[in-house]
């Protein structure tokens, strides 16, 4: 017994006792006896093997293995029709052998490798020939697959702490090397553990993209929420790194609770930016023609430009190769007329893009109750006609004129189908008013006659 640190030497793990869930008791084992701990949290720094029977079937089946199962890009072992994924195995040295499934989202993987065996099959299907025999593919690429999802780690603590991690795929290098020491890098932060409500941390990399989130707070983590926070850029979040930097953001827990970032976590919005994208990066092979009309007499280096882009070309290639043709400087004024061009497509594209945003907001408005959309406006339109009906009501009937002119919106066959409305409705005041006046004369007759009546019995 040093420092309250009990020592047991020369056992192992055999086995752990749950409850609800949780760890209650670990049980340890020597060559002479088990000892049993009770335990609130348990942490095992022992590092990861393969279970020995695990191990004997893999070199029984003449698998190729190194220490892990050597695999494909495509994960194929050298059996190839045998699959394998994970922590547990390694590519071979002429893909990328420091690749390693542990660093990368493991259900992003499994998706992956379901895609490899249905495209297997597919093409067993494909090339069966007649005598009921099938040709591999040839030769497979060395390139890998580049995953691009995040690595996710969630849980709880004992003490009522909640924890979540998310992190870069392949980030093996900054759990060795802090974010503060590298250059171009961005790190917000706000709460505290003592203080509360909770910590909350963001990584911002060179290109001011999300990269890493860390959140720790005793609340509830909405961790569907945030997943969908990274990778994005800061301007996306409202601004994030002009708002902290100017000591707007108290508290990261309240900020993304804010109602702008609801559309960024709808189920539909990759969606939307996956449309975004194809749209700003389409080609422009029917606006060829307009590419044409430059004049290109005696100017090499546009009509190589137009030649060049005349085809299924984005305007971001179009826009660096003009650039690469200006030797990275300013464009000169020979190709004025070809950038006056890009820039109107570009323009297109943004009316496209607003289109295809407002069309989301529109058919996702029953969720984001929060945005604007088209449909919502001509719902206001149609109540701000409605709210015109009441401008020249009279007041003695309690209504309260609401505009003090008539709005420009309002049309001619509205007008007419107003004023006749309005007329209808003043002719029916007018009736009413005149039975009214019939009444208050009768009233004003009968008190006259009582009055001249006690004066006569005076």
């Amino acid at each position: 017994m040093e420092s309250d640190v009990e020592l047991y030497n020369e056992y192992n793990f055999k086995q752990w006792i749950v409850n609800n869930g949780r760890i209650e008791e670990a049980h340890f084992q020597s060559r002479s006896n088990i000892i049993k701990i009770p335990c609130d949290i348990f942490v095992s720094f022992h590092p990861k093997i393969i279970f020995y029977k695990t191990l004997l079937a893999l070199i029984d089946s003449g698998l190729a293995f190194n220490g892990k199962l050597a695999i494909h890009n495509n994960f194929r072992t050298s059996d190839d029709h045998i699959y394998a994924a994970g922590s547990f195995t390694m590519y071979y040295k002429r893909h990328a052998r420091h690749y390693n499934h542990k660093y990368y989202n493991s259900a992003e993987i499994g998706a992956e490798i379901a895609m490899q065996f249905v495209k297997h099959l597919t093409l067993l299907n494909d090339k069966r020939n007649n005598k009921g025999k099938y040709v591999l593919d040839a030769k497979p690429e060395n390139i890998i697959i580049d995953f691009t999802q995040p690595c996710i780690q969630y849980g709880s603590f004992p003490t009522g702490w909640n924890y979540l991690n998310i992190s870069k795929p392949n980030g093996r290098l900054h759990t060795e090397i802090s974010f503060r020491t590298l250059k171009n890098v961005s790190v917000l932060e706000t709460g505290n553990f003592n203080t509360g409500p909770g910590y909350f941390r963001i990584v911002l990399d060179e290109n001011h993209l999300v990269e890493d989130i860390i959140c720790l707070t005793k609340n509830a983590i909405p961790y569907n929420n945030y997943i969908k926070l990274f990778g994005k850029p800061e301007r996306l979040l409202n601004s994030l790194l002009i708002r902290y930097q100017a000591n707007k953001i108290k508290n990261f827990y309240e900020y993304f609770n804010e109602g702008w970032a609801f559309a960024i976590y709808h189920d539909r919005f990759k969606t939307l930016e996956n449309k975004l994208h194809h749209i700003f990066n389409a080609g422009r092979r029917n606006k060829a023609h307009k590419m044409r009309s430059c004049d290109v007499r005696g100017c090499h280096k546009k009509h190589f430009f137009l030649k060049k882009t005349e085809h299924n070309s984005s305007v971001t290639e179009a826009i660096l190769l003009l650039m690469k043709l200006n030797y990275w400087e300013k464009i000169s004024l020979e190709f004025q007329e070809c950038l006056d061009i890009l820039m109107n497509v570009l323009s297109r594209k943004r009316t496209i893009m607003e289109d295809a945003i407002l069309t989301f907001l529109d058919d996702n408005k029953n969720h984001l109750t929060m945005f604007t959309s088209p449909s919502s406006l001509l719902e206001m339109y149609h109540d701000q006609q409605n709210f015109h009906i009441l401008e020249n009501a009279d007041r003695h009937l309690g209504f309260k004129p609401l505009l003090t002119e008539q709005p420009e919106y309002i049309n001619v066959e509205q007008k007419e189908m107003k004023l006749n409305k309005y007329v209808n409705e003043e002719l029916y005041l007018e009736k009413k008013k005149i039975q009214m006046d019939e009444i208050i004369k009768k009233r004003i007759v009968r008190q006259y006659f009582r009055s001249r009546s006690k004066k006569i019995e005076k």
